[in-house]
C-alpha cells in the first residue's frame, strides 16, 4: 500500500489522532505537489499574487512574510471510502453540489490541515471524478 493510500484508510480509524496525522500527510503530499505550479503562477502574475497572498507576522524574525491564503487540498476516493471517513469523523455535512454533477464532496478540518473529501455518484460514470478515479485511482 504506498503511503497515499495508506493516508486514505487512515483517515476512517476510530482513533482522532491517527486520523490527524493522516490527514496532514495527505494535506503536505497534496501541497508539495501544488506549490511550485502555484509559485511559478504568483512570480509572472502580481494581480493574481495579490488575490492569493496575504502578509503574516513571523515571530522569529519579527518580519512580515507572504504566504499563500486558505489553501484546501482534495482527495478523491472511491465511494466506500468516502462514506467510512466521512462516519469516522462525525459525519460532516456534505456540500452542495449541482445534481447534474457527478461528485460528492464533504470538508475535513483539523489543525494544520484542510481537505476536500471528493467521491463520484456514478463509479465507471463520465463524470469528473469517476475518471480521475478510474485513471489514477484514490488519492
Amino acid at each position: 500500500m504506498s503511503g497515499i493510500a495508506e493516508s486514505i484508510s487512515l483517515l476512517a480509524s476510530t482513533d482522532p489522532g491517527v486520523r490527524r496525522n493522516a490527514a496532514l500527510q495527505l494535506y503536505r503530499a497534496g501541497r508539495n505537489a501544488g506549490d511550485s505550479a502555484i509559485n511559478a503562477w504568483l512570480t509572472g502574475d502580481a494581480e493574481l499574487a495579490g488575490l492569493l497572498m496575504e502578509q503574516v507576522l513571523d515571530l522569529a524574525e519579527l518580519a512580515l512574510k507572504p504566504r499563500l491564503r486558505r489553501v484546501v487540498v482534495g482527495i478523491a476516493v472511491r465511494p466506500g471510502n468516502f462514506q467510512k471517513i466521512r462516519e469516522a469523523n462525525g459525519s460532516p455535512r456534505l456540500a452542495e453540489i449541482p445534481p447534474d454533477q457527478d461528485a460528492m464532496e464533504f470538508e475535513l478540518h483539523c489543525k494544520g490541515a484542510e481537505l476536500d473529501i471528493l467521491t463520484t455518484r456514478e463509479p465507471g460514470g463520465s463524470g469528473a471524478i469517476a475518471k480521475f478515479l478510474e485513471k489514477f485511482g484514490e488519492g
